[in-house]
Order: C-alpha cells, then sequence, then structure tokens
C-alpha cells in the first residue's frame, strides 16, 4: 500500500511496478556492466547456454499461475464480485481489480519473454564481423540475464503479495468472525 499526495491509501498499480525504482536500478546496473566492465575490460565472461533458460521460464510460468490460483482463492467469488464491481462504479476504486491481478500478468510475461528469447539459441545467426558477433552474443547474453533477474524479483514480489494478502484474508475473517 501507497500513501498518494492526498493522503490516500491506494495500493501499487502495476504501472508502478513496471516502472519503479529498481526497475531503473537494475537497468542502470546491467547497462554500467556492459557498457564498462564487458566492452572494456573483459573482465566477465558468460559461459552459460541460452537454451537451459527454457525450463526456468517455462518453471517461472508454472509458478506464476500456481501464485495466481492463490491469490484467487484467498478471496470469495463474492468478494471479487464486490471488488470488481467497485471498480466499474466507483472512481476511488477504478484499477484495484487490475491491481488485484494485473501483477500476474507482468511477471508471467516477463517470464514468457526470457523463454521466447532463450529459444533463439537453437537458430545460428551468422554476422560478418567477430568483434560485432562478439558484441551481439554478449549483449544477447546479457539481456537474458536481465529478464531472468527482473522475471526472479517480481516473482519474489509476487510470493510477499500472496502472503500479506493471506494474512489479510484470515484478519477479515477474523474480525467478521468477531461481529457475529
Amino acid at each position: 500500500m501507497k500513501k498518494t499526495k492526498d493522503k490516500a491509501v491506494r495500493a501499487n498499480v502495476p504501472k508502478s511496478i513496471i516502472l519503479n525504482k529498481i526497475t531503473y536500478i537494475i537497468t542502470f546496473i546491467f547497462l554500467i556492466l556492459y557498457i564498462f566492465v564487458i566492452q572494456n575490460l573483459k573482465l566477465l565472461q558468460f559461459n552459460f547456454d541460452v537454451k537451459s533458460l527454457i525450463p526456468i521460464s517455462i518453471t517461472g510460468l508454472s509458478f506464476s499461475l500456481a501464485l495466481f490460483v492463490a491469490t484467487k482463492n484467498i478471496y470469495t467469488d463474492k468478494e471479487l464480485a464486490y471488488i470488481y464491481e467497485a471498480s466499474q462504479t466507483d472512481q476511488r476504486y477504478q484499477s484495484t481489480f487490475d491491481e488485484v491481478f494485473g501483477v500476474f500478468v507482468w511477471t508471467s510475461f516477463l517470464w514468457l519473454l526470457l523463454g521466447t528469447f532463450s529459444l533463439v539459441g537453437f537458430v545460428k545467426i551468422s554476422v560478418p564481423h567477430s568483434w560485432l558477433k562478439e558484441h551481439v552474443v554478449i549483449f544477447y547474453k546479457l539481456f537474458l540475464i536481465y529478464l531472468l533477474t527482473m522475471a526472479m524479483y517480481n516473482l519474489f514480489s509476487l510470493v510477499l503479495d500472496v502472503c500479506r494478502n493471506t494474512k489479510l484474508a484470515a484478519i477479515r475473517k477474523y474480525a467478521n468472525s468477531c461481529k457475529k
């Protein structure tokens, strides 16, 4: 939850998850790595087969789906209907339904991109100059590592969200049982 300027409490929207500060920091670190360390100093070598990321991305997609189901099961159908109705009728809650489930779409999309770009490992691409090929391969592998890192951070964020939502659901049920 995040406080806005008018001091209203509001959950993070998927757009803020995509464009949050952590994303910018990680992007900056990977760019610095590529520009200075890898390109100029040759300190790091990427020694992995990109095809090995395919099963990892499938596992990430599967885990994202499992977390989606866990989140959906936290809410009753009545609560989901209420959230959806509030998002359709009340301006203050316009994006609430998307906030609850949109983060799963973004995380799954990152895993999908990782798997799709890993499939390029099955294709032989000929580049005329060896120095250009070396930089293209380095940049490609660095990009895959970047996608893997972002997908893992987002997946961990989903785990934290599910834990938080589970705790809130327990609090709601306890509060409702005390009212009766």
